[in-house]
């Protein structure tokens, strides 16, 4: 039997194929230990179901290079990280080849010390055409317990890009970060219906 690399496929005591306890994310049908290891086996165009909550080591990232959606089996599982030396980075980390992805319906949980980080980043070489379009829908950001704690760490990043990648943020809700979204150089964002408490600056 053959599993695919990276995979959380196992058998059971009749020697039925059946998933791992500790998968996070499936695509089509096959589940995954990590969820990188997810985004890694998926292709352009494939949907990465988040299954079970995830925690990732501090300074971990989830790295996008092609066009997918994530997306939460319910809107209350939860990607867990932090941050405390990388600047310039983010949780999601969006660069070339992830225009036109998708990310909703799930929770992420996110806290970081180090300067310029966000659990959503739009790094250099996000530059694709305004056609494309990337979403970020009913996703909950959270950040610290409370105001007084804020660190470093927003919900949403874009800095230092210049273009016209088309990207929408709806129906998501921001708490206790130092900014909820903070854009800068993008020409073509569209911002509706979204909940903000407790931001430090904006």
């Amino acid at each position: 039997t053959y599993f695919p690399t990276n995979s959380a496929l196992t058998f059971d005591e009749n020697g039925k194929v059946v998933p791992s306890s500790d998968a996070v994310a499936e695509v089509d049908g096959v589940p995954y230990k990590t969820l990188q290891a997810a985004i890694d086996a998926a292709e352009d165009g494939d949907t990465v179901v988040i299954t079970n909550d995830v925690t990732l080591a501090a300074n971990e990232r989830i790295t996008l290079d092609k066009c997918l959606t994530i997306e939460g089996i319910t809107d209350s599982v939860t990607v867990t990280g932090s941050c405390n030396t990388d600047n310039n980075s983010g949780l999601f980390t969006f660069g070339a080849g992830s225009e036109g992805s998708t990310l909703r319906n799930f929770t992420i949980n996110y806290t970081s010390t180090g300067f310029d980080t966000s659990a959503v980043y739009f790094t250099y070489g996000f530059d694709g055409e305004s056609s494309e379009v990337t979403r970020i829908s009913n996703v909950t950001f959270v950040g610290e317990d409370d105001v007084s704690s804020i660190g470093q760490q927003s919900g949403i990043l874009a800095t230092y890009l210049t273009n016209d990648s088309a990207v929408e943020i709806t129906g998501c809700s921001f708490t206790n970060f130092k900014y909820a979204i903070y854009v800068n150089g993008m020409n073509n964002v569209t911002i509706s219906n979204n909940i903000i408490n407790g931001t430090r600056l904006g």
